[in-house]
């Protein structure tokens, strides 16, 4: 039976490193979404938000959401603001990216289809989202010793003072990891602590978010990557989405077995992969006492959200 194709905008978010571009391209298969990229990342130039947002992983909610109500609307909108950027062009290169970017989506706009909104940046977001722009959420966790062989990978290191300087994200959210969080803030831990105190800090949310709000779609990485066709049929139903002949093609195209099952690191967004063996890769990055240490490190967030040591990873 086909579903009815569902008119509600979709937001794709979870950890970075969870396969939010993977599902977000895969779920624009069909031409029933039109796909926009991080509108919430302040390190991305040209912007769907013309003014960069303050902090990574901006926390929005009805304290603070006024200021955020009419950019958002445009972004789902697809009205690109390439006019309010020109003056932050600095070169001929930087004039034909917002040339580029403005001509297409302006065709983007023209297209009466509803937007998915792939941004791991607006997780912590992703309530006010849903309650204020009926966004439908698909959640994305990655197991812990697979995120951070990822960021290990990448040299991915984060200011926690993005965390820090928001009182609103740690009296609502983290309020449980607010004392390793500050102390990060101050003096920035190795890699492998980073990534566990990101970890469990980004799924302790998650795990409250599933149980406030059973409609949302929450997806594990690891399952959709074991099987990704029929992880896919299923998300693209639960979506009102039509998983057509053109979808199941492009799933199979990205995640054929006769694909690379490791991209370079200079190809952090690529989507198209061995999607099984890109499963165990973080063997390959990650010592045995490396994995100790994230598995000791996140055993209790893992625990809440029900995965299992390694086996879920």
């Amino acid at each position: 039976m086909v579903p009815t194709p569902s008119r509600r905008p979709v937001l794709v978010t979870g950890s970075n490193r969870s396969g939010t571009t993977w599902v977000g391209r895969m779920l624009c298969l069909s031409h029933e979404l039109a796909y926009v990229h991080e509108p919430f990342n302040p390190g991305i130039w040209p912007r769907w938000i013309a003014e960069p947002v303050p902090y990574r992983n901006l926390y929005v909610c009805s304290e603070n959401g006024g200021a955020y109500e009419g950019p958002v609307r445009a972004v789902l909108d697809r009205r690109f603001p390439w006019r309010r950027q020109l003056r932050d062009i600095r070169s001929v290169r930087d004039a034909a990216r917002l040339a580029r970017d403005g001509i297409r989506h302006r065709f983007a706009h023209a297209a009466s289809r509803p937007t998915l909104m792939k941004d791991p940046i607006a997780v912590f977001s992703a309530e006010w989202l849903a309650d204020r722009f009926d966004m439908a959420v698909v959640m994305m966790i990655r197991g812990p010793v697979a995120f951070a062989g990822s960021v290990k990978r990448l040299s991915w290191k984060f200011d926690f003072g993005q965390w820090a300087h928001q009182p609103l994200l740690l009296r609502d959210h983290l309020g449980e990891f607010e004392a390793e969080i500050q102390q990060a803030a101050e003096a920035p831990p190795d890699i492998l602590t980073q990534a566990v105190l990101t970890w469990n800090a980004t799924y302790a949310y998650v795990d409250r978010m599933r149980t406030a709000h059973p409609d949302w779609h929450v997806v594990s990485y690891e399952d959709l990557a074991a099987a990704p066709a029929a992880g896919f049929e299923s998300l693209f139903h639960d979506l009102g989405l039509s998983f057509d002949k053109r979808a199941a093609a492009g799933v199979a195209r990205h995640s054929d077995r006769r694909n690379i099952g490791e991209v370079s690191p200079r190809d952090k967004g690529g989507i198209r992969r061995d999607s099984r063996t890109a499963l165990g890769t973080w063997q390959r990055r990650l010592t045995p006492d490396e994995v100790e240490e994230v598995e000791q490190g996140t055993r209790a967030v893992a625990a809440r959200l029900g995965l299992v040591a390694r086996g879920a990873q």
